[in-house]
């Protein structure tokens, strides 16, 4: 099913479909990411969102930095595995807050650097489907003894 045909008009704040709905996005984008479709990805984030990403201090802002920043030749190869503790909190009639982790994998020459890390996605309602408003995503802290 398309992010873009996820008609949720219809859905109510306890309907068990909007958690459904808005639990889906985080795997949309990791599969997106990973099939290094950069329309399908962008097509998941509202028109001014920001993003700031673990890879830098420097937030990015709306469509186009967003294709830009997801275009980097530097993601070739690397791909994103969602760990199953994805949080779903309604924030409003039309926004959510849905936040998890997952571990972020890249090849760099002969190995392969694998980073836990830890997102959340504010999630704002449009007509027909729920898109990211803010990203944030940030390394997971080495555990403490």
């Amino acid at each position: 099913m398309s992010f873009a045909a996820l008609d949720t008009s219809k859905l109510s704040l306890d309907n068990g479909a909007t958690r459904t709905a808005l639990r889906s996005v985080p795997a949309q984008w990791a599969n997106a990411f990973n099939a290094g479709d950069i329309d399908r990805l962008v097509e998941l984030y509202d028109p001014e969102a920001i993003k700031f990403p673990a890879s830098s201090f420097t937030p990015v802002v709306g469509l186009g930095a967003l294709r830009r920043y997801y275009s980097k030749p530097d993601w070739s190869g690397a791909s994103i595995g969602l760990k199953d503790d994805t949080l779903v909190r309604m924030t409003g009639e039309r926004s959510a807050l849905v936040a998890g982790s997952y571990q972020f994998s890249l090849p760099l020459s002969e190995t392969v650097t694998s980073l836990h890390v830890r997102y959340s996605f504010v999630l704002v309602r449009h007509i027909r489907s729920w898109r990211i408003t803010h990203d944030h995503s940030s390394l997971v802290p080495p555990a403490r003894d």
